[in-house]
C-alpha cells in the first residue's frame, strides 16, 4: 500500500472515530436539561450577600456569590453532591444562553438537619445589557435515587461594568471646550483689531513752543 493511500485511510478512520465520540457525547443529556425530581420534605432558602434582594442586578464578567440554605425535612438521609446554574432568555426560558460551572459538595444530612451552601457563578463578559433568567439547581442523592431542587429561578438584570470615565460626558465637555476656545480666539482677534485701528489714527501735530516764541519776538 502506498504511503499516500495509508495516510488517507488513517484520516478517514480518525474522522469516523471523532464523529462517533461526538454522537456519544450528544446522547448524554445535560443535568440542567433533564434534572431528576426533588425529594419530598426538602426546603431551600436563598440569598445573595453582595446584592439587594428586591432588585437583583448582576454585572457582566463579575462573580456573583449566592448562599442556599438546604433543610432535609424528609425521612431519608440525603447526600448533597453539587450545584449548577444557567442563564436563560427571559422570553424563552428553555433557551440556554450560558451554563455556569458546577461546584461539587459532600454534605450528608439526616432527617431534620440543614446546611448552608456557598456557590459562585460569573455572567459572561460579552453578554448584552438586558433581562435574563437565572436558574440555580442543587443536586443530591438518597439511598435509592438521585434528586434535584431548583432553588432559584427568577428574572434579573444583567448590566455592564461601570466606567470610571463617562465617554459621552467627556465628549460633551470636549465640544464645550472647543466652542469656548473658538469664542476666545475670535474675541482676541477682535480686540487686537480695535487696538490696531486706534494706533493707526493720525495723532494731532504738536506745536514747537520754541518756534512760536521766536516768531513773536521778531
Amino acid at each position: 500500500m502506498k504511503l499516500s493511500t495509508a495516510l488517507l485511510l488513517a484520516a478517514i478512520l480518525a474522522s469516523a472515530w471523532q464523529g462517533a465520540l461526538a454522537q456519544a457525547a450528544g446522547a448524554q443529556r445535560h443535568p440542567l436539561t433533564d434534572p431528576p425530581p426533588p425529594a419530598p420534605g426538602v426546603d431551600t432558602e436563598v440569598w445573595f450577600p453582595k446584592h439587594l434582594q428586591n432588585q437583583l442586578q448582576f454585572t457582566v464578567g463579575e462573580p456573583v456569590d449566592v448562599v442556599v440554605g438546604f433543610h432535609n425535612g424528609g425521612d431519608e438521609r440525603l447526600n448533597i453532591t453539587g450545584i449548577m446554574g444557567s442563564l436563560n432568555l427571559a422570553e424563552q426560558p428553555a433557551y440556554f444562553v450560558q451554563n455556569f460551572s458546577g461546584q461539587g459538595y459532600a454534605a450528608a444530612l439526616n432527617k431534620g438537619e440543614e446546611a448552608s451552601l456557598h456557590y459562585t457563578f460569573t455572567p459572561a463578559a460579552n453578554l448584552p445589557q438586558r433581562e435574563f433568567i437565572v436558574a440555580l439547581t442543587v443536586f443530591y442523592q438518597s439511598q435509592a435515587s438521585a434528586h434535584s431542587t431548583l432553588f432559584f429561578n427568577k428574572t434579573i438584570d444583567v448590566i455592564e461594568r461601570p466606567s470610571w470615565v463617562d465617554t459621552e460626558l467627556l465628549f460633551l465637555w470636549a465640544l464645550l471646550a472647543a466652542a469656548l476656545g473658538s469664542v476666545g480666539v475670535f474675541l482676541y482677534k477682535y480686540v487686537n483689531t480695535l487696538a490696531f485701528v486706534k494706533k493707526a489714527r493720525k495723532q494731532p501735530r504738536k506745536t514747537d513752543s520754541t518756534k512760536v516764541r521766536k516768531m513773536v519776538a521778531s
